[in-house]
Order: C-alpha cells, then structure tokens, then sequence
C-alpha cells in the first residue's frame, strides 16, 4: 500500500533513503455489520528503517469506527483501536512480520493475540484483553492502508469471519497461516 519511490543513491549518491515515496488507500468491498468477528492480519514494517524510516501513524488496516491497525507512534508497535476503544500497542518488530488476531465475542469482549501467543497448545495468552466493547461494525468499507499515512511494509495475509473463532480454531489458522508464509520464505515469530 506504499510505493517506496526511487532509490535515494540515485538521487542522490550515498544515500540509502529513498525519494518521493506515495501511500494508497484501497477500498475494498467488504462492509459487513458484524457484532462478533475475527480478524487476522499478517503484515510487515519492510524493507527496514535504513530504506523507509517509520513515519508516526501508519495505517495497516482501517474500517472506519469499527477497527483500525495502526503504528504506535515511532515505536515498533502496532495500536489495536476497535469501535473507537484503543485497547493498546502489540510489538511487531520492524523489518520483520507478525500477525494480530482481533476477536470479539457474543459478549461484546475483545481479545488481541499475536502470532507468537497463538502456537499448537491451549490456553492461548493474549497480548490486549478482553475488554468489553459494545457496538455492532457499520457498514463502512474495510481499507487497505491509508492515502497520507499508508504501511511502509507488505499486508501479507487478511482474513475477517463474521463470528469469534475459537481457540482450538485459532490455533488451527495460525498454522495454516504459517505454513502458506514458510513457502514464501517469511518465518513468524
């Protein structure tokens, strides 16, 4: 959702930060009313900060009012704000990937895990959470990204079921998930 520009030693020789970088925004058809859900998304601060560096704010993924995922300052932490409520920061390194799983059940309780609380056993230890957010999602659309602050980075993988996964079912998720980035070379934490 971020083309990083031109090479900055093309610009100018020595430097490694590149020039005239543009953020996107793609709206996608997803506008769902949802009370409870699981969201998983997969992302990385890529290529690094010596290329990009981080930029306060940037945005992975924004379905106005409902949830948004979104950089924690200049921080290596990603914001979880769901129906208005910042429920707090997750590390993701930078230069690195990482998942986050949003879920909110029928009891209006939202749950933040990363990818390295969700592995094969049980109890699963989440990273934010629960906290009892109440409110159905609208109908607003589900952005990618954002057209001033966008991910300077790689969305990877996205998935939003219309109900609150379990456990066991999130387990299972995660290891497909892992499986399908292990083939593209991208080990989760």
């Amino acid at each position: 959702m971020y083309n990083f520009g031109v090479p900055g030693d093309l610009v100018a020789p020595g430097t490694t930060v590149w020039r005239n970088p543009q953020n996107y925004a793609l709206t996608t058809p997803y506008a769902q009313t949802l009370t409870a859900s699981t969201t998983i998304v997969c992302f990385g601060h890529y290529p690094g900060l010596a290329i990009q560096p981080a930029v306060s704010g940037e945005i992975v993924i924004n379905k106005a009012g409902d949830l948004e995922i979104l950089r924690n300052g200049l921080a290596a932490s990603w914001n979880v704000i769901f129906k208005g409520t910042t429920l707090g920061a997750v590390p993701i390194a930078d230069g690195s990937f990482g998942c986050l799983v949003v879920r909110r059940d029928a009891g209006n309780n939202v749950t933040v895990y990363d990818s390295s609380a969700i592995r094969t056993f049980l109890p699963l230890t989440p990273a934010l959470g629960p906290a009892n957010v109440p409110g159905a999602w609208s109908s607003n659309p589900l952005v990618l990204g954002d057209p001033t602050t966008s991910l300077h980075g790689i969305l990877s993988e996205l998935r939003v079921y219309n109900r609150a996964l379990t456990d066991v079912e999130l387990i299972h998720e995660m290891s497909i998930t892992r499986r399908d980035l292990a083939h593209r070379g991208i080990a989760l934490p």
